[in-house]
């Protein structure tokens, strides 16, 4: 009997090691998991071949890192101006972070005998560190979703394959643009805010206020967020403490050591913060839209199935809205941003990356909760499958030949004749080297002038051939702006008029970057 027993107790013990040791097991495979996917996605990305077209702000964000690099024994000797950024548009952390990653490459590049102002290296290495930090939001999306107690792995795998294969951020994670840091650093300090209303540890709380500081820098509309959280912080605990106050200037102080120079040249700082609110922030004929809605369609196409399938049942009553205090804090953090976006008259896709992850995130939590594991797999397959189906026209883009070399040989094939090349970038060095060529600039912000004729058309008259960047032609077919502007809409009918000769480049592709160009025929 004595023998029995021991055997007995012998097996439940060995029974109840072997639980532990899954249980330990189990819990090191998701705190790898995320990172794990993270490390694929991000080589999965790293495979789209990026053909080195510099795009948009690039040059604004990256200049000052390479500046810095090609000159840092003269940083280090106390020149400071090296370290200006060369636009107050954005702060300072983002090339301080492309500084400090490829230093001791450059030394080591240095000591190999590879040229130090290579910029084509500099711009692709940024990039890959631009990519790197895209998957920071990945692992923490995975980190939010087991916050929020979704228990079963899967979903949250689903989410970040979900939002790994989202065509916006294919398209923002391939180049340099602040967005992709902002976004990153808000999925952080999210986390830690949700962190913070789990157990009420102030250390949490401390973390989230100094990454806000941080995440501004990189991009001052996540002060939508800031403010959000922190009335939302003070009347959950409406305790008046000395701590409190310290918390709240927190964010201050980091943005300022992350973007010293909106301090130390305050004046250049302040001027470029009324630039941007009267001009970024005004009429952008690249980005013009009136539709109060947007954001809202956004959200509901990349995740349509799913949303009809909620939306369905809540309204069958067969799923309550869970509510909790962090259930709260995301969807009302989601409905700021969203009507903070959605009363202004410009509206991008990179502006609802913040908009899309929290949507991301509430979408998965509630289909959880849902509970019927059939229906859901086939919606999270088919959702899956229209995501797809929207990445091809971005990666064509991103494996095509650079259309501005191709657009260069065009030009020299057909030196007979004469070109007029209307573009928002407003420049080619290797198109204008040709002496048949003129480059004008498309400009995309409100002017008087610009709008009522736009562009002389007596120019364009005494050019063979018409080549229009798709930029500018999205512009001219804005049907916000067809309404409003008479310059728009003269335009539209001269083009309209032109016979369409030939194309360069994508010119179907609806997300950004986008180049290309058409070509048309004036005489």
């Amino acid at each position: 009997m004595t023998g029995l027993i021991f055997k007995k107790s012998f097996i439940i013990q060995t029974m109840y090691k072997k639980c532990k040791m899954y249980k330990v097991n189990t819990l090191n495979k998701n705190k790898t998991l995320a990172p794990t996917v993270a490390i694929i996605a991000f080589l999965l990305y790293l495979i789209i071949k990026n053909n080195l077209l510099i795009y948009g702000d690039e040059p604004e964000i990256a200049e000052t890192a390479i500046n810095m690099l090609n000159g840092y024994k003269a940083i280090f000797r106390g020149n400071l101006s090296i370290i200006e950024p060369q636009s107050y548009l954005y702060g300072s952390i983002y090339t301080y972070i492309f500084f400090a990653v490829t230093f001791p490459i450059t030394l080591i590049r240095q000591i190999l005998g590879f040229p130090v102002s290579d910029k084509n290296f500099f711009y692709l290495f940024f990039r890959v560190i631009n990519l790197g930090i895209f998957t920071l939001s990945l692992v923490y999306m995975y980190k939010i979703l087991r916050l929020l107690e979704l228990k079963n792995r899967n979903y949250r795998l689903w989410a970040l394959f979900l939002w790994v294969i989202n065509p916006i951020f294919i398209a923002r994670s391939q180049f340099i643009n602040q967005d992709v840091l902002a976004l990153s650093l808000f999925s952080i300090s999210s986390f830690y805010y949700l962190k913070y209303l789990n157990n009420k540890e102030d250390k949490y709380i401390f973390i989230y206020f100094f990454i806000s500081g941080l995440t501004i820098s990189a991009k001052i509309t996540y002060i939508i967020p800031l403010i959000f959280s922190t009335f939302f912080y003070l009347y959950i605990d409406k305790k008046v403490l000395l701590k409190k106050m310290v918390f709240l200037i927190l964010p201050l102080v980091s943005y300022i050591i992350s973007f010293p120079y909106s301090v130390v040249n305050f004046h250049r700082y302040f001027n470029r913060l009324i630039e941007l609110k009267a001009l970024e922030a005004g009429i952008a004929l690249d980005s013009y839209n009136l539709n109060p809605l947007y954001y809202l369609e956004k959200n509901f196409i990349y995740l349509f199935p799913i949303l009809i399938y909620i939306i369905y049942k809540i309204y069958k009553k067969k799923m309550k809205m869970e509510w909790n205090l962090k259930t709260i804090y995301i969807v009302g953090l989601w409905v700021s941003l969203i009507l903070f976006f959605s009363v202004q008259i410009r509206k991008t896709d990179r502006w609802g990356m913040p908009i899309y992850f929290l949507g991301y995130i509430l979408v998965i939590y509630y289909l959880y909760k849902s509970r019927a594991k059939k229906i859901i797999y086939t919606l999270l397959q088919i959702n899956a499958f229209i995501l797809i189906s929207m990445i091809f026209p971005i990666l064509v883009f991103f494996t095509q030949k650079d259309p501005r070399n191709i657009l260069r040989k065009y030009v020299e094939r057909n030196t007979k004749n004469t070109y007029a090349i209307l573009s928002e970038h407003g420049n080619n060095d290797e198109v204008e080297k040709n002496t048949n060529v003129s480059v004008f600039k498309h400009k995309i912000y409100e002017n008087k002038d610009d709008l009522t004729t736009y562009f002389p058309y007596p120019e364009i008259e005494k050019y063979d051939y018409l080549i229009i960047s798709n930029g500018a032609i999205r512009d001219f077919y804005n049907r916000y702006s067809l309404s409003k502007y008479k310059g728009i809409r003269s335009w539209n009918n001269y083009i309209n008029n032109l016979t369409k000769v030939d194309s360069v480049g994508s010119n179907k592709i609806r997300y950004e970057p986008e180049i290309g160009f058409t070509i048309y025929k004036v005489n």
